[in-house]
């Protein structure tokens, strides 16, 4: 096999949804390509199944009992090996650590590691970044503040680094229905304000300062919305959060969805509260509506 990839597990967020975009540009492009997720996925499988891109999963189960690093390691190698793949592609923290490792062991020719974001969370994650730089070929990023950052910390070799931003599909923006069709789901008074954000409901995005803001524009108007598309371990946490604010009738929680280009069409700003993001896919995405 030419390509594969490799990531923690296939959600319905914007690294992921880059990831599957390259490698199915790649299948058709006659490229040989294949996936590997080191716990079980639930996005994107439709789209795999139509580019005809194989997917493996180390896991096929959720709880990290204390043996399943071993056994996730153990299948990735056998599974690399089976594969053998000219080029191996990481994406996420731990994909890409384990990737590193099970990439040499299973004797893969070259791997390529790949930054999303401009931040580093643990002094222990930034060593381990550090010490095992030596076992890839190169890292590509999305965003040249995300390489600065993590070459100005040495944790990155400036010659081993390349930038290569985000791409979104511009035909799909604006969505072509009105703003009335597509605010047809909601039961939103005519001149309601409506903004939306789009991402996944983890610490990275920020949603509690977004919620303290959205408490704030409520107080000054009455016709003031907020949807939320995306899903995630904060989820809970932030219902509750929105409710002791007030805003149950004002804050509306979305789930994941795939019809965002729709949601834009509905809305009248977007909003982003992330803490740290390489280069948001949300916001081209609200650029291009």
């Amino acid at each position: 096999m030419d390509i594969i990839f490799l990531a923690d597990h296939l959600v319905r967020g914007g690294a992921e949804r880059q990831l599957t975009r390259i490698a199915a540009t790649l299948k058709r492009r006659g490229w040989t390509v294949g996936i590997i997720t080191m716990l079980p996925s639930r996005e994107f499988l439709e789209e795999l199944k139509a580019a005809d891109i194989p997917l493996f999963e180390c896991s096929k189960r959720m709880p990290w009992l204390p043996y399943l690093p071993v056994f996730m390691t153990f299948r990735m190698i056998l599974q690399l090996v089976r594969w053998r793949p000219a080029v191996l592609i990481t994406f996420n923290y731990h994909g890409d650590i384990m990737g590193r490792v099970c990439g040499r062991i299973a004797g893969v020719k070259a791997i390529v590691a790949s930054l999303r974001t401009a931040h580093v969370k643990t002094p222990i994650r930034e060593r381990i970044y550090r010490q095992t730089e030596r076992l890839i070929d190169l890292t590509v990023s999305n965003s040249h503040a995300a390489i600065t950052y993590m070459t100005t910390r040495k944790i990155l070799t400036p010659t081993k680094t390349m930038v290569i931003p985000n791409a979104i599909v511009a035909s799909s923006f604006p969505h072509p229905i009105t703003r009335e069709e597509a605010r047809s789901e909601f039961a939103f008074a005519p001149g309601a304000f409506l903004w939306l954000a789009v991402g996944n409901l983890y610490p990275a995005k920020d949603y509690p300062t977004l919620l303290a803001a959205a408490e704030c524009c409520t107080a000054f108007s009455p016709a003031f919305h907020l949807l939320i598309a995306g899903a995630g371990e904060e989820e809970e946490a932030l219902l509750a959060d929105a409710k002791r604010r007030g805003l149950r009738d004002k804050v509306h929680f979305l789930g994941s969805r795939t019809d965002v280009p729709r949601l834009l069409r509905a809305c009248d700003a977007f909003v982003l509260s992330s803490a740290w993001e390489g280069m948001p896919n949300s916001v081209m995405e609200a650029m291009a509506s």
